[in-house]
């Protein structure tokens, strides 16, 4: 990322490099402090999700009793499900002008261009012979 150390683009996009700093210092729930005895507090892959309208326990992000692969065991707080709930919401709008509408702003806006831009200097100067994700390759293993 050196070559884009400092360099600003339209639309208020800049790059400013950061480094990471380690510390000796403990974290009060640190598993190193808690007391090794089985009434300690300790991490788990159950979980309790509850509100007035839903209520499951999770385990390992999966409603309990069903399979991980199962897509009927998603809980209603999963990616899969939100993504699932906006596009019924999408379907469901009356006014076709307003998803046309939105359509329109995000292909044109200004600032998405402005993002676009950096988005193209950033993979041709700074991450040179990265693949984007879902890009066809050739026999050679490279994208074409």
């Amino acid at each position: 990322m050196k070559a884009l150390n400092g360099k600003l683009w339209k639309g208020a996009y800049g790059y400013q490099p950061f480094t990471v700093q380690t510390t000796e210092l403990e974290f009060q729930f640190s598993r190193r402090l808690v007391p090794a005895n089985p009434d300690s507090p300790r991490g788990s892959n159950i979980s309790a999700v509850w509100n007035y309208h839903l209520g499951e326990t999770l385990v390992n992000g999966v409603i309990q009793g069903w399979k991980q692969d199962d897509a009927r065991g998603a809980s209603a707080i999963s990616q899969f499900k939100m993504s699932q709930l906006a596009s019924e919401v999408s379907n469901q709008l009356a006014d076709q002008q307003v998803r046309s509408g939105y359509v329109a702003f995000r292909d044109h806006s200004q600032s998405v261009s402005d993002r676009e831009k950096v988005k193209d200097d950033v993979r041709s100067n700074a991450l040179k012979g990265w693949i984007k994700n879902g890009v066809p390759r050739n026999s050679t293993g490279l994208s074409s």
